[in-house]
Protein backbone atom coordinates (compact mmCIF):
# COMPACT_ATOMS: atom_id res chain seq x y z
CA UNK A 1 0.00 0.00 0.00
CA UNK A 2 2.09 2.74 -1.35
CA UNK A 3 -0.34 5.41 -2.08
CA UNK A 4 0.81 5.74 -5.88
CA UNK A 5 -2.46 6.16 -7.21
CA UNK A 6 -2.74 9.65 -5.32
CA UNK A 7 1.11 10.49 -5.73
CA UNK A 8 2.01 13.77 -7.18
CA UNK A 9 5.60 14.19 -6.07
CA UNK A 10 6.97 11.56 -8.83
CA UNK A 11 4.92 13.69 -11.48
CA UNK A 12 6.03 16.91 -10.49
CA UNK A 13 9.40 16.02 -10.54
CA UNK A 14 9.69 14.44 -13.64
CA UNK A 15 8.15 17.71 -14.94
CA UNK A 16 10.85 19.91 -12.52
CA UNK A 17 13.33 18.10 -14.67
CA UNK A 18 12.48 17.56 -17.84
CA UNK A 19 12.11 22.07 -17.93
CA UNK A 20 15.77 22.04 -16.46
CA UNK A 21 17.18 19.11 -18.00
CA UNK A 22 16.75 21.05 -20.77
CA UNK A 23 17.39 24.34 -19.67
CA UNK A 24 21.27 22.92 -18.74
CA UNK A 25 21.25 20.70 -22.26
CA UNK A 26 21.14 24.34 -23.48
CA UNK A 27 23.33 26.05 -21.15
CA UNK A 28 25.88 23.28 -21.58
CA UNK A 29 26.15 23.71 -25.40
CA UNK A 30 26.60 27.25 -24.54
CA UNK A 31 29.15 27.47 -22.19
CA UNK A 32 31.53 24.61 -24.17
CA UNK A 33 31.27 27.04 -27.18
CA UNK A 34 32.08 29.91 -25.06
CA UNK A 35 35.08 27.85 -23.30
CA UNK A 36 36.64 27.30 -26.86
CA UNK A 37 36.12 30.69 -28.26
CA UNK A 38 37.28 32.74 -25.49
CA UNK A 39 39.57 30.46 -23.01
CA UNK A 40 40.30 27.24 -25.43
CA UNK A 41 39.82 25.17 -22.49
CA UNK A 42 39.28 22.52 -24.53
CA UNK A 43 38.90 19.29 -21.99
CA UNK A 44 36.28 21.31 -20.12
CA UNK A 45 34.33 21.99 -23.16
CA UNK A 46 34.72 18.29 -23.82
CA UNK A 47 33.09 17.70 -20.08
CA UNK A 48 30.46 19.96 -21.07
CA UNK A 49 29.36 18.59 -23.95
CA UNK A 50 29.30 14.73 -22.58
CA UNK A 51 27.03 16.85 -19.59
CA UNK A 52 24.63 18.21 -22.78
CA UNK A 53 24.83 14.95 -24.43
CA UNK A 54 23.34 13.24 -20.58
CA UNK A 55 21.08 16.40 -20.12
CA UNK A 56 19.48 14.91 -23.80
CA UNK A 57 19.57 11.75 -22.46
CA UNK A 58 17.59 12.73 -19.62
CA UNK A 59 14.65 14.93 -21.20
CA UNK A 60 14.26 13.01 -23.98
CA UNK A 61 14.18 9.01 -22.14
CA UNK A 62 12.91 9.86 -18.84
CA UNK A 63 11.35 12.87 -18.88
CA UNK A 64 8.98 12.79 -21.30
CA UNK A 65 7.72 9.59 -20.53
CA UNK A 66 6.70 10.97 -16.78
CA UNK A 67 9.10 8.60 -15.25
CA UNK A 68 12.97 8.06 -14.08
CA UNK A 69 15.52 6.40 -12.37
CA UNK A 70 16.42 8.00 -9.16
CA UNK A 71 19.81 6.34 -9.17
CA UNK A 72 20.75 7.74 -12.74
CA UNK A 73 19.38 11.08 -11.83
CA UNK A 74 21.10 11.12 -9.13
CA UNK A 75 24.65 10.58 -11.05
CA UNK A 76 23.18 13.48 -13.13
CA UNK A 77 23.09 16.37 -10.14
CA UNK A 78 26.81 14.97 -9.39
CA UNK A 79 28.04 15.12 -13.05
CA UNK A 80 26.61 18.81 -12.89
CA UNK A 81 28.28 19.21 -9.04
CA UNK A 82 31.34 17.89 -10.71
CA UNK A 83 31.69 20.24 -13.31
CA UNK A 84 30.89 22.98 -11.19
CA UNK A 85 33.49 22.34 -8.94
CA UNK A 86 36.03 21.70 -11.78
CA UNK A 87 35.28 24.64 -13.31
CA UNK A 88 35.60 26.62 -10.20
CA UNK A 89 38.61 25.04 -9.28
CA UNK A 90 40.26 25.72 -12.78
CA UNK A 91 38.96 29.24 -13.88
CA UNK A 92 39.62 32.47 -12.38
CA UNK A 93 36.83 33.33 -9.32
CA UNK A 94 36.18 36.22 -11.44
CA UNK A 95 34.09 34.50 -13.90
CA UNK A 96 32.12 33.70 -10.67
CA UNK A 97 31.28 29.52 -11.87
CA UNK A 98 30.68 29.03 -7.77
CA UNK A 99 27.85 31.23 -8.11
CA UNK A 100 25.86 28.07 -9.31
CA UNK A 101 26.50 25.83 -6.65
CA UNK A 102 23.62 28.46 -4.78
CA UNK A 103 21.09 26.41 -7.06
CA UNK A 104 21.92 22.70 -5.48
CA UNK A 105 20.09 22.56 -2.58
CA UNK A 106 17.25 23.72 -4.03
CA UNK A 107 17.49 21.62 -7.26
CA UNK A 108 18.61 18.45 -5.08
CA UNK A 109 15.21 18.70 -2.59
CA UNK A 110 13.12 19.22 -5.51
CA UNK A 111 14.16 16.40 -7.26
CA UNK A 112 15.69 13.51 -5.04
CA UNK A 113 13.93 13.88 -1.64
CA UNK A 114 15.75 15.18 1.74
CA UNK A 115 18.67 11.66 2.20
CA UNK A 116 20.24 11.86 -1.23
CA UNK A 117 19.31 15.66 -1.76
CA UNK A 118 21.73 16.48 1.51
CA UNK A 119 24.53 14.01 0.33
CA UNK A 120 24.87 16.33 -3.28
CA UNK A 121 24.17 19.68 -0.84
CA UNK A 122 26.90 17.99 1.65
CA UNK A 123 29.38 17.73 -1.66
CA UNK A 124 28.90 20.72 -3.11
CA UNK A 125 29.35 23.08 -0.17
CA UNK A 126 32.60 21.36 1.34
CA UNK A 127 34.18 20.99 -2.39
CA UNK A 128 33.08 24.92 -3.47
CA UNK A 129 34.22 25.89 0.42
CA UNK A 130 37.72 24.33 0.55
CA UNK A 131 38.38 25.67 -3.45
CA UNK A 132 37.24 29.50 -2.66
CA UNK A 133 39.44 28.77 0.91
CA UNK A 134 42.27 27.97 -0.84
CA UNK A 135 42.06 30.58 -3.64
CA UNK A 136 41.12 33.10 -1.65
CA UNK A 137 43.87 32.34 1.02
CA UNK A 138 47.03 31.37 -1.40
CA UNK A 139 46.20 33.21 -4.81
CA UNK A 140 44.97 36.16 -2.75
CA UNK A 141 42.00 36.82 -6.03
CA UNK A 142 39.77 38.49 -3.62
CA UNK A 143 39.57 39.57 0.08
CA UNK A 144 38.82 35.91 1.78
CA UNK A 145 36.58 37.54 4.69
CA UNK A 146 33.67 39.04 2.74
CA UNK A 147 33.87 36.21 0.05
CA UNK A 148 33.73 33.41 2.35
CA UNK A 149 31.50 34.90 4.82
CA UNK A 150 28.68 35.59 2.39
CA UNK A 151 29.47 31.93 0.40
CA UNK A 152 28.95 30.69 3.68
CA UNK A 153 25.81 32.23 5.12
CA UNK A 154 24.08 32.39 1.87
CA UNK A 155 24.65 28.43 0.67
CA UNK A 156 23.70 27.38 4.50
CA UNK A 157 20.55 29.93 4.42
CA UNK A 158 19.37 28.46 1.17
CA UNK A 159 20.00 24.64 2.08
CA UNK A 160 18.27 25.12 5.46
CA UNK A 161 15.49 26.40 3.69
CA UNK A 162 15.29 23.49 0.97
CA UNK A 163 15.89 21.04 3.87
CA UNK A 164 13.13 22.13 6.23
CA UNK A 165 10.65 23.04 3.61
CA UNK A 166 11.19 18.82 1.97
CA UNK A 167 10.45 17.57 5.59
CA UNK A 168 7.78 19.69 5.54
CA UNK A 169 6.32 18.53 2.20
CA UNK A 170 7.07 14.87 2.86
CA UNK A 171 5.18 14.87 5.87
CA UNK A 172 2.28 16.90 4.63
CA UNK A 173 2.01 14.33 1.60
CA UNK A 174 2.50 11.29 4.28
CA UNK A 175 -0.70 12.98 6.15
CA UNK A 176 -2.56 13.03 2.61
CA UNK A 177 -2.06 9.42 2.20
CA UNK A 178 -2.81 8.12 5.46
CA UNK A 179 -5.98 10.45 5.31
CA UNK A 180 -7.18 8.65 2.09
CA UNK A 181 -6.19 5.54 3.20
CA UNK A 182 -8.15 5.81 6.00
CA UNK A 183 -11.75 4.69 7.32
CA UNK A 184 -12.39 7.95 9.48
CA UNK A 185 -15.36 6.38 11.28
CA UNK A 186 -13.22 3.13 12.89
CA UNK A 187 -9.48 4.36 11.72
CA UNK A 188 -8.78 1.59 10.05
CA UNK A 189 -7.86 0.91 6.37
CA UNK A 190 -10.39 1.61 3.64
CA UNK A 191 -11.34 0.42 0.39
CA UNK A 192 -8.54 2.35 -1.66
CA UNK A 193 -6.04 1.05 0.76
CA UNK A 194 -7.47 -2.37 -0.07
CA UNK A 195 -7.00 -1.85 -3.99
CA UNK A 196 -3.41 -0.83 -3.68
CA UNK A 197 -2.22 -2.90 -1.65
CA UNK A 198 -4.01 -6.40 -3.57
CA UNK A 199 -1.35 -7.68 -5.16
CA UNK A 200 0.94 -7.34 -2.12
CA UNK A 201 -0.57 -10.88 -0.80
CA UNK A 202 -0.85 -13.44 -3.33
CA UNK A 203 -0.95 -16.78 -1.47
CA UNK A 204 -2.75 -15.48 1.43
CA UNK A 205 -6.28 -15.93 3.21
CA UNK A 206 -8.60 -13.13 3.45
CA UNK A 207 -11.43 -13.18 5.94
CA UNK A 208 -14.42 -11.48 4.74
CA UNK A 209 -16.84 -10.46 8.01
CA UNK A 210 -20.18 -8.72 8.20
CA UNK A 211 -21.92 -7.67 11.66
CA UNK A 212 -24.83 -9.66 12.32
CA UNK A 213 -28.28 -7.79 12.15
CA UNK A 214 -26.65 -4.39 12.11
CA UNK A 215 -29.84 -3.54 10.30
CA UNK A 216 -31.76 -3.53 13.38
CA UNK A 217 -29.16 -2.60 15.35
CA UNK A 218 -29.36 0.75 13.82
CA UNK A 219 -33.15 0.87 13.86
CA UNK A 220 -33.59 -0.24 17.00
CA UNK A 221 -31.10 1.88 19.19
CA UNK A 222 -29.96 4.72 16.78
CA UNK A 223 -27.04 5.38 13.63
CA UNK A 224 -24.67 6.97 16.93
CA UNK A 225 -25.20 3.62 18.61
CA UNK A 226 -24.39 1.26 15.67
CA UNK A 227 -21.30 3.64 14.82
CA UNK A 228 -20.00 2.71 18.01
CA UNK A 229 -20.68 -0.98 17.77
CA UNK A 230 -18.61 -0.53 14.22
CA UNK A 231 -15.95 1.09 16.67
CA UNK A 232 -15.98 -1.75 18.90
CA UNK A 233 -15.75 -4.02 16.77
CA UNK A 234 -12.71 -2.65 14.58
CA UNK A 235 -10.91 -2.07 17.69
CA UNK A 236 -11.14 -5.88 18.43
CA UNK A 237 -9.91 -6.78 15.34
CA UNK A 238 -7.21 -4.11 15.61
CA UNK A 239 -6.29 -5.89 18.89
CA UNK A 240 -6.19 -8.96 16.85
CA UNK A 241 -4.28 -8.47 13.86
CA UNK A 242 -2.00 -5.85 12.83
CA UNK A 243 -4.07 -2.75 11.58
CA UNK A 244 -2.23 -2.61 8.39
CA UNK A 245 -4.02 -5.63 7.46
CA UNK A 246 -7.66 -4.67 8.25
CA UNK A 247 -10.14 -2.72 6.18
CA UNK A 248 -13.32 -1.57 6.29
CA UNK A 249 -14.90 -2.00 2.65
CA UNK A 250 -18.05 -0.69 3.45
CA UNK A 251 -20.93 -0.14 5.77
CA UNK A 252 -20.94 -3.26 8.00
CA UNK A 253 -18.37 -5.20 5.83
CA UNK A 254 -14.45 -5.61 6.43
CA UNK A 255 -11.72 -7.73 5.32
CA UNK A 256 -9.03 -8.81 6.93
CA UNK A 257 -5.36 -10.30 5.31
CA UNK A 258 -4.68 -13.17 7.51
CA UNK A 259 -0.90 -13.46 6.60
CA UNK A 260 -0.98 -16.74 6.13
CA UNK A 261 -1.31 -19.57 2.94
CA UNK A 262 -1.77 -22.49 5.61
CA UNK A 263 -5.84 -22.86 5.39
CA UNK A 264 -5.73 -25.01 9.31
CA UNK A 265 -3.76 -21.49 10.09
CA UNK A 266 -6.34 -19.41 8.14
CA UNK A 267 -9.18 -21.29 10.23
CA UNK A 268 -7.61 -21.15 13.54
CA UNK A 269 -7.24 -17.22 13.13
CA UNK A 270 -10.78 -16.48 11.79
CA UNK A 271 -12.84 -18.39 14.58
CA UNK A 272 -10.25 -16.55 17.20
CA UNK A 273 -11.44 -13.38 15.74
CA UNK A 274 -15.10 -14.43 15.51
CA UNK A 275 -14.98 -15.67 19.38
CA UNK A 276 -13.42 -12.61 20.03
CA UNK A 277 -16.15 -10.23 18.76
CA UNK A 278 -19.37 -12.80 19.74
CA UNK A 279 -17.53 -11.57 23.36
CA UNK A 280 -18.02 -7.97 22.66
CA UNK A 281 -21.31 -6.50 23.41
CA UNK A 282 -22.58 -2.58 23.91
CA UNK A 283 -24.29 -1.25 26.71
CA UNK A 284 -27.13 1.07 25.73
CA UNK A 285 -30.49 2.30 28.14
CA UNK A 286 -28.90 -0.63 30.47
CA UNK A 287 -29.64 -2.89 27.66
CA UNK A 288 -26.56 -5.11 26.61
CA UNK A 289 -26.68 -5.54 22.53
CA UNK A 290 -25.00 -8.66 21.33
CA UNK A 291 -22.51 -8.46 18.85
CA UNK A 292 -21.60 -11.18 16.26
CA UNK A 293 -20.16 -11.79 12.44
CA UNK A 294 -20.45 -13.87 9.74
CA UNK A 295 -17.16 -14.24 8.01
CA UNK A 296 -16.01 -15.97 4.69
CA UNK A 297 -12.55 -17.37 3.99
CA UNK A 298 -11.17 -17.10 0.47
CA UNK A 299 -7.18 -17.69 -0.96
CA UNK A 300 -5.92 -14.88 -2.93
CA UNK A 301 -4.58 -17.36 -5.97
CA UNK A 302 -2.14 -16.21 -8.48
CA UNK A 303 -3.43 -13.79 -11.12
CA UNK A 304 -6.94 -13.80 -9.39
CA UNK A 305 -8.47 -9.89 -9.87
CA UNK A 306 -10.00 -8.97 -6.97
CA UNK A 307 -13.26 -8.42 -7.94
CA UNK A 308 -12.68 -12.46 -8.20
CA UNK A 309 -11.29 -12.91 -4.72
CA UNK A 310 -13.90 -10.33 -2.63
CA UNK A 311 -16.66 -12.58 -4.89
CA UNK A 312 -15.71 -15.54 -3.88
CA UNK A 313 -15.83 -14.36 -0.02
CA UNK A 314 -18.67 -12.95 -0.45
CA UNK A 315 -20.55 -15.86 -1.66
CA UNK A 316 -18.75 -17.95 1.42
CA UNK A 317 -19.82 -15.02 3.94
CA UNK A 318 -23.54 -15.15 2.55
CA UNK A 319 -23.06 -19.39 3.33
CA UNK A 320 -22.66 -18.47 6.56
CA UNK A 321 -25.38 -16.07 6.26
CA UNK A 322 -28.05 -18.70 5.50
CA UNK A 323 -26.59 -21.14 8.26
CA UNK A 324 -27.40 -19.33 11.04
CA UNK A 325 -24.97 -16.76 11.39
CA UNK A 326 -21.64 -16.42 14.12
CA UNK A 327 -20.13 -18.68 11.52
CA UNK A 328 -16.67 -18.44 9.15
CA UNK A 329 -17.40 -20.54 5.92
CA UNK A 330 -14.19 -21.48 3.85
CA UNK A 331 -15.89 -23.46 0.95
CA UNK A 332 -18.46 -22.99 -1.59
CA UNK A 333 -22.09 -23.76 -0.62
CA UNK A 334 -22.74 -27.23 -2.17
CA UNK A 335 -19.72 -28.53 0.61
CA UNK A 336 -20.74 -26.32 3.26
CA UNK A 337 -23.07 -29.67 4.25
CA UNK A 338 -19.78 -31.70 4.85
CA UNK A 339 -18.41 -28.98 7.42
CA UNK A 340 -18.25 -29.09 10.69
CA UNK A 341 -18.40 -25.34 11.55
CA UNK A 342 -17.65 -24.31 15.50
CA UNK A 343 -19.41 -21.67 16.91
Amino acid sequence: MDGSGLDLTNKIRSKVLASLSFALLIAAISFAIFNIVYHQAYAFAALELIFAAFSFDVFWNNSRKNNYSVNKLYFYLLFLAFLIVFGTYSFPLIDALFVWAFSFPIISYLLLGKRLAFRVSLFVFISIGLILFYKLTFLREFDIEPVMINFLFCYTCIWTVSHYYELSRASAHDSLIKLAHSDSLTKTNNRLAFSEGFNDHQGEYLLLLDLDHFKSINDTYGHDIGDLVLVSVANCFKTLIDESQVFRIGGEEFCIWLGTSDLEGALEHSEKIRRSVAQQSIECDEQKISITVSGGLAQHQPQMLQSELLKMADNRLYCAKSHGRNLIVHKDEMEVSNLVLVN
